[in-house]
């Protein structure tokens, strides 16, 4: 029986460097024993086992954008607020990630406004402040209410006085 590559340069199966990995990756598919090093290597977070990279099983295991950092840690695919969470918690920044709770932000705030316009008085200070958290101009009967408020303020510094 033939020598497995793996065998001869381990330190290749080992690296962490995604080109290196699909490199030996690339070789295992060479290799007689490549199915049964796959099942072996199923649950094993690093390393190149039977032709696939460790973020390649994770996203056999888990579904489409799971992955592997380079410090071993199973992340989530990008572009939610999970994921975002998790780059945090990394010390990460990440654009599609970013991007996304923004939009998750956006529309929490429309929902919040459409609440805040369904009042009697057509709008409401915390209408008001949404408005100004969207970097739009508030409605006038967002207006209107800091408006009253701000009178009602002004009456009671004169009565105060």
């Amino acid at each position: 029986m033939p020598t497995p590559p793996c065998t001869t340069t381990p330190e290749l199966w080992w690296t962490t460097t995604p080109t290196a990995q699909q490199h030996a990756a690339a070789i295992c598919h060479t290799c007689p024993l490549q199915a049964p090093c796959a099942l072996l290597g199923a649950d094993e977070r690093y390393g190149v086992w039977g032709g696939r990279t460790p973020t390649e099983r994770i996203a056999a295991q888990r579904g489409p954008g799971w992955w592997i950092d380079r410090h071993g840690h199973i992340r989530r695919p990008c572009g939610d607020g999970p994921a975002y969470m998790e780059h945090l918690k990394h010390g990460e920044r990440c654009t599609t990630c970013t991007r996304a709770r923004e939009e998750q932000t956006d529309a929490r705030r429309r929902r919040v406004l459409a609440q805040e316009h369904a009042l009697p008085a057509g709008g409401s200070i915390r209408g008001y402040e949404t408005h100004r958290a969207l970097g739009e101009r508030p409605c006038a009967a967002c207006l209107a209410q800091i408006a009253v408020r701000s009178a009602a303020s002004r009456a009671r510094q004169q009565t105060a006085a």
